[in-house]
């Protein structure tokens, strides 16, 4: 009997383990729905003797660690194309990314730009019987890696960090690499720690950018707006003739604000536009057509309905 219980204590303690293990992936993975399903683009370059290139390795690392935690990286067509560009990438290497995040098109949420240095050394040893030095086949780099995470709508640089790593081989290119990896899955660590700080914020801030066809109807729109239930404050950030932009903090995400907003508010309206962090809405009084309606759809389906992937 005795060593019947002690297996069936180690079986327990196994499940246990395997359950534990089973939930924490599980929560990992649900941190991107926690961030309203939100859409990443993930862009590491690298000052190779002076051009501006793409880190592969890295930039594979990342979206590694974003897809596991439940995000989705996005790089469409249009993107590459611009990623190409030498000029726009020696913008974003030397810190103004606000060229690269005007010229997408596509609804992303959240960009995470990685800058990669290196120093190269060729390793050699002292002989203390004689002094004298003794070259070696030996190789070591060096990599500095810093990272922003910047919200994709307004800019805002949410977390910024960096990762160092060391790494030695026959030669220059194999040192390299190892010492990309060690920097880049140490910056993997800190970008989930970044997403899980701010997906564990109750309440969140949002960009609203409403068109009118009235000025009178602007005072009606930030009334309604905090009318809803789930909006904490409204805030103008910017005003354009009828058009203002507003920073709108929530503890639900734009989609479902605008629903509460068709229940709260007597204005015709529909979406031009829709994502995890912002939401373009026209007041009209004019029937429009079907784009309306799909304006409509694109709210009742959810974020997806209005991004390709």
């Amino acid at each position: 009997m005795g060593v019947s219980k002690k297996i069936l204590f180690l079986i327990a303690v196994f499940l246990m383990f395997m359950f534990n293990t089973v939930c924490a992936e599980e929560l990992d993975r649900g941190f991107g729905n926690k961030l309203n399903d939100s859409r990443v683009i993930v862009i590491v370059l690298e000052d190779y003797g002076g051009e501006i290139i793409h880190n592969g390795i890295t930039t594979n690392i990342l979206n590694a660690k974003l897809l596991n935690m439940g995000f989705k990286p996005v790089i469409d067509a249009n993107h590459a194309i611009k990623l190409n560009d030498a000029q726009l990438l020696e913008n974003v290497y030397n810190g103004y990314p606000e060229e690269f995040i005007s010229s997408l098109d596509s609804v992303t949420d959240y960009l995470v730009i990685g800058r990669c240095s290196q120093s190269e050394n060729d390793i050699s040893f002292i002989d203390y019987r004689t002094g004298d030095t003794i070259d070696s086949p030996l190789k070591s780099v060096k990599v500095n890696l810093k990272v922003d995470v910047i919200i994709y709508d307004t800019g805002e640089i949410i977390s910024t960090f960096t990762t160092r790593g060391i790494g030695f081989g026959n030669n220059f290119s194999r040192a390299s690499d190892k010492a990309v990896e060690i920097a880049a899955n140490e910056a993997a660590n800190k970008l989930e720690t970044a997403f899980k700080n701010l997906s564990s914020q109750t309440t969140s801030q949002f960009l609203f950018t409403i068109t009118a066809d009235y000025y009178e109807k602007l005072d009606q729109i930030i009334e309604d707006l905090r009318a809803v239930d789930s909006v904490n404050f409204v805030k103008i950030r910017e005003q354009h003739e009828k058009t203002m932009v507003l920073s709108v903090e929530a503890y639900q995400p734009p989609s479902m604000i605008v629903q509460s907003l068709k229940e709260v508010t007597n204005l015709s309206f529909y979406v031009e536009k829709l994502s995890g962090n912002s939401c373009k809405l026209i007041f009209s009084d004019k029937e429009e057509s079907n784009e309306d309606e799909k304006g409509y759809d694109d709210v009742n389906s959810g974020i997806d309905s209005s991004i390709q992937s």
